[in-house]
C-alpha cells in the first residue's frame, strides 16, 4: 500500500494498482533511442506482477497502532515485508520463468538497494526477527533463481536471452518502470531522476531519465523513452479521511467506502 496527502485527504494506492501503473510503462517503451524489452511479454507481466504478493494483504490492510494509519510499503516490518514479497516470487516463478526471474531478482533486490543502483533506499532490518527474515528469503530466492536460470537455459523461448548482461538490463528495466510508478503515485508532480535506465542490451547501455513536471500537469521526460509521444497513462486510488484510525476495521470500512479516484499522467 502506498499513502499520500491529496487534497486534504489521505491517498491510498494499493501494490497492485501501482503495478498496472508499471505495466502500462512497459507496454509502451521503445523507441530509435531506447530498446524495447526483450523478451516483451514477460517484461510487460513481470512489471504487472512485480508486487503480487501484497494482494490479500492489501485487500484487509492493517493500521501501525503507534501512527493510527495504513502499513505500507515503506513501513511494514521486514517479517511480513518478506513474506509477502517470497509469495510473490513463488506466484510469478509458476506463470513463466522470465517473469518469474524478473520478479525473483525484483524482490530480493528490494533489500539490497536494487543490487546497489539506489542508494536512496536506506532502510535496513532491526533485531533478531527481521534480520532471520531477510535472510531467510535471500537464501531461499537465491534458491529459487538457480532453479528459473536451469529451466530458462533449456527453454527455447528464452535460452538466448539469459546472458548477464540481457538478464541485468531487463532487471534494471522493471526497476526503471517500478521507480517512475512509485514516484508518481507516492510523491506525485515533483521533479525525479531515475538513474541506470538501459537503453539497449549492451554492456554500458545506460542513461538517467529526468521526470520535470510542468505548469499543465504533465511531465516532461528527458531523455523520451516511450514509443508514441504524448503518451497518457492512469493509475487507480481512493481517498480516506485524513486522521488517526483507532483499529484495522475503522481504517477498512473508510477504506472500501472512499472515493475512487482515476490519477492521470501525461507524458511529453
Amino acid at each position: 500500500m502506498i499513502t499520500r496527502e491529496h487534497d486534504g485527504q489521505l491517498l491510498v494506492v494499493t501494490q497492485p494498482h501501482h503495478a498496472e501503473l508499471a505495466h502500462q510503462l512497459a507496454a509502451h517503451w521503445g523507441n530509435e533511442e531506447f530498446h524495447e524489452p526483450d523478451p516483451l511479454l514477460p517484461i510487460i507481466r513481470a512489471a504487472n506482477e512485480h508486487d503480487n504478493g501484497w494482494r490479500e494483504w492489501d485487500n484487509r490492510p492493517k493500521i501501525d497502532p503507534e501512527e493510527g494509519l495504513p502499513y505500507t510499503f515503506a513501513t511494514l516490518t521486514y517479517v511480513e515485508h518478506a513474506k509477502l514479497y517470497w509469495h510473490g516470487m513463488v506466484l510469478a516463478a509458476e506463470e513463466d520463468p522470465y517473469e518469474g526471474l524478473m520478479v525473483n531478482m525484483h524482490g530480493r533486490g528490494l533489500y539490497n538497494q536494487r543490487y546497489g543502483t539506489d542508494l536512496a533506499m536506506k532502510r535496513v532490518p532491526e533485531g533478531r526477527e527481521e534480520n532471520a527474515a531477510v535472510n531467510r528469503l535471500v537464501r531461499d530466492s537465491e534458491l529459487l533463481r538457480r532453479r528459473l536460470m536451469r529451466r530458462l537455459a533449456t527453454d527455447s523461448r528464452y535460452r538466448n536471452l539469459v546472458g548477464e548482461a540481457q538478464v541485468w538490463a531487463n532487471y534494471c528495466l522493471l526497476q526503471t518502470f517500478d521507480r517512475v510508478s512509485l514516484h508518481l503515485c507516492w510523491k506525485g508532480l515533483v521533479p525525479q531522476e531515475v538513474q541506470h535506465v538501459p537503453t539497449g542490451y549492451r554492456k554500458g547501455e545506460e542513461t538517467s531519465v529526468n521526470l520535470y513536471p510542468e505548469a499543465n500537469g504533465s511531465v516532461r521526460l528527458s531523455p523520451y523513452p516511450f514509443e508514441k509521444k504524448p503518451f497518457e497513462v492512469s493509475v487507480s486510488g481512493c481517498l480516506v479521511p485524513m486522521k488517526k484510525y483507532g483499529t484495522d476495521e475503522e481504517f477498512r470500512e473508510s477504506y472500501y467506502r472512499g472515493e475512487r479516484v482515476e490519477l492521470k499522467f501525461k507524458f511529453t
